[in-house]
């Protein structure tokens, strides 16, 4: 079981961060997210500490829309999270 993926079923993020070290998270879990219409374009990042030869390419190839080795600066974060859909412009 997947159990992340009903918790993004129910929240509905703007962005959803994989930590691909996580037990139960792997690209399949990227593909059955997929496959919810509201999600195909809610940005996916893959996030490790631990980077192996292909970990990138297997990331993109399941549908991640990019791939972060930790440690994270928040800001490279924010660069991925799009603007609340409430936002106006900026004063």
């Amino acid at each position: 079981m997947r159990p992340g993926i009903p918790i993004v079923q129910q929240i509905q993020p703007d962005l959803s961060l994989l930590d691909i070290q996580m037990p139960a998270t792997d690209s399949a879990v990227v593909r059955v997210l997929r496959e919810i219409a509201w999600v195909r374009e809610t940005p996916i990042v893959t996030l490790t500490s631990y980077a192996m030869p292909g970990n990138r390419g297997n990331s993109l190839a399941a549908g991640c829309n990019s791939y972060i080795e930790k440690s994270v600066n928040p800001e490279t974060i924010m660069h991925f999270a799009p603007l609340p859909h409430s936002a106006g412009p900026m004063p």
